[in-house]
């Protein structure tokens, strides 16, 4: 079982993009953390970021075009609309920040979706070209414009 710093440190370090390798890793932590067994990681930011992390961009790297694709997007929005009122999402750096507001612009509620758009434009300035490229490309795979 991985901890939620382990879970970021993949993701933004060691990642391996294959849904193949995905599905292998994580697809067991992915289930769990939709039935609340990771609950307790929302009591900090980095432990938000990585439920955020497992239930949108590993869930969506691991099942694209399928029906399960988006399969978590109600506690994901929940996830994400508590980061930001709660403010922790200023304790992450920018590229982290990122993750969130890009997972926001994904959700159904139009209001949520222009929300994390006004706050990804707002740190775009802040991110590297190679991030930006990066969250791109992850943009692109579910099907949204950063």
């Amino acid at each position: 079982m991985w901890s939620a710093d382990e879970i970021l440190r993949y993701w933004f370090h060691d990642r391996e993009t294959s849904a193949r390798a995905l599905r292998r890793r994580f697809s067991g932590m992915v289930l769990l953390a939709s039935e609340g067994t990771f609950d307790n990681w929302e009591r900090s930011p980095e432990g938000v970021l990585a439920l955020i992390i497992l239930l949108h961009f590993v869930q969506n790297s691991m099942f694209a075009n399928t029906v399960l694709e988006n399969n978590y997007l109600p506690k994901v929005e929940a996830l994400c609309l508590q980061a930001v009122a709660n403010g922790d999402d200023l304790a992450l750096d920018a590229y982290e920040r990122a993750h969130i507001y890009v997972a926001m612009m994904a959700c159904r509620p139009a209001r949520v979706r222009q929300q994390g758009q006004a706050l990804f434009e707002g740190l775009r300035d802040e991110l590297e070209p190679q991030q930006l490229a990066a969250l791109q490309t992850t943009a692109v795979k579910g099907s949204l414009t950063v």
